[in-house]
């Protein structure tokens, strides 16, 4: 979900920053929104909810946050593990 036109769910760029501000808005005020899900569903790794506040985060500067994973493709599910020793 976003406004450029090559996600697979777009909206209007309007749309897109009224509903990032008011999240941005909601994080400032200390509200910890859910887990973002990122799942494999259509081959790539991607995230399937929460791409409005996993903008809203990394405008309020947050580089790490929770995330559920749900992958059917062991590759992937073995790329995203390696990633994520390789960072600790």
């Amino acid at each position: 979900m976003g406004p450029d036109k090559s996600f697979p769910f777009s909206e209007t760029s309007e749309k897109w920053e009224g509903r990032v501000r008011e999240l941005f808005d909601k994080i400032k005020s200390g509200w910890g929104p859910p887990p973002l899900i990122v799942t494999d569903f259509w081959e790539e790794v991607a995230i399937s909810d929460g791409n409005h506040r996993k903008e809203a985060l990394v405008r309020n500067g947050q580089e790490k946050y929770w995330v559920i994973f749900y992958l059917k493709n062991k590759d992937n599910k073995k790329k995203i593990l390696e990633q994520t020793e390789n960072k600790e």
